[in-house]
């Protein structure tokens, strides 16, 4: 696998995905997707306009793409304290469901829950949980920063619409699945994590 850069196609793609995902998705429009730039993993040698089809498969390699972005999200999050990545789900606080969460962090918004990982409590492993629980094709993550108590104070709690926009405000990167979840593109407002 090897770290690719898309363009413009890529910032459509987002835009579309993040049109059609929920709350949290539709507050993170308001970010300059133009102003960040985008990046995926694929095999080496991938043909350059099967990677311009994010929605089609056939390209990448699901176990190492999902490896790739547990490991991006955790290295995201144990960069710096006050970190998270916050993943839709498809899920509703009325769902049952919701007791096979126990071990996941999470909060609501509206009726919806949302899986989140917050630095200091990192491990690949609550990566693909929270991953797991998105169970939405694409999947949306949202990678932003609050300060470290902030996030102490998250889970189960239900959220305010403009906690959520501020959210989107401090978006540091998105993360949204591609090539029928082969592989993802990660959009950033700064360099990529390395």
């Amino acid at each position: 696998m090897e770290e690719r850069s898309v363009g413009a196609e890529a910032l459509a793609y987002i835009d579309n995905c993040l049109l059609r995902g929920s709350t949290l998705a539709h507050k993170v429009r308001s970010v300059d997707l133009a102003s960040g730039e985008v990046i995926t993993y694929l095999p080496e040698g991938a043909d350059p306009r099967a990677m311009l089809r994010f929605d089609e498969g056939g390209i990448g390699d699901q176990d190492a793409s999902r490896s790739w972005v547990c490991s991006l999200v955790c290295r995201y999050l144990n960069s710096a304290a006050g970190r998270c990545a916050v993943f839709e789900t498809p899920w509703l606080c009325t769902d049952p469901c919701v007791h096979d969460w126990s071990a996941l962090q999470w909060f609501s918004h509206a009726g919806a829950l949302f899986a989140f990982v917050a630095s200091g409590c990192c491990s690949t492993q609550a990566v693909a949980a929270a991953l797991h629980a998105a169970r939405r094709y694409p999947f949306i993550a949202v990678l932003s920063q609050f300060s470290p108590d902030m996030l102490c104070r998250w889970q189960g709690v239900d959220f305010a619409t403009e906690l959520l926009g501020e959210m989107a405000a401090r978006t540091d990167h998105i993360l949204v699945g591609a090539y029928d979840e082969e592989s993802a593109l990660l959009w950033s407002r700064m360099l990529p994590v390395k």
